[in-house]
């Protein structure tokens, strides 16, 4: 009797090793490793779609919206989903500006609206950043006295649940123009 528990214990264990294990899911319900085809079926049941940019890189349509607290209309994003070898290895979440500059009247506002309400949302969701470089925590006068007097850029990452979360953003003051987005990546130990 002594003898059949741990060879059943190690059968158990040997087992459940090799079954596959289930990765964390990322934005929208996706998961690192998945397919086209099953990121397409996902995204669909959400109502939304894929379409082949190249050959690795699929639009995901309707553009994408982030509600945030303080906005009376969400702010636009596109959407890209990168595969490399058949597999899902990122997402990229790119802020439509001029949309957002209209909806919200100002590029300033639009700046300090994603350094600001959008971050307080990351940090919500993933904790404090592991690493932060620039303007990225200016905001309010300091932040609009930053812009006015120049360029500005930020970026910032979080690491949470097998994945690597960053936010990447420049302002340049000639020609006014302002570049946000968000990626998410697997962490490296998940390579």
């Amino acid at each position: 009797m002594k003898r059949r528990i741990p060879m059943l214990t190690m059968a158990v264990a040997l087992m459940l090793s090799t079954l596959p294990a289930c990765a964390q899911s990322t934005w929208n319900g996706l998961r690192f490793g998945m397919s086209k085809e099953e990121a397409d079926q996902t995204l669909k049941a959400k109502g939304m779609a894929i379409s082949e940019r190249n050959p690795n890189v699929f639009a995901v349509m309707p553009t994408y919206q982030v509600s945030l607290p303080d906005l009376v209309k969400p702010l636009p994003f596109n959407a890209e989903l990168t595969f490399s070898k058949g597999a899902l290895q990122g997402i990229n979440l790119n802020l439509i500006t001029d949309e957002a500059t209209k909806s919200i009247g100002s590029l300033y506002a639009v700046v300090d609206i994603v350094n600001g309400s959008m971050k307080k949302a990351l940090m919500a969701k993933y904790g404090k950043p592991i690493e932060a470089n620039g303007a990225c925590n200016a905001g309010g006068n300091e932040l609009v006295d930053i812009l006015f007097n120049g360029n500005a850029s930020c970026a910032e990452s979080w690491q949470s649940q097998g994945q690597l979360i960053s936010v990447k953003w420049w302002y340049d003051k000639e020609p006014n123009s302002f570049v946000y987005f968000v990626s998410y990546h697997p962490s490296s130990s998940d390579l």
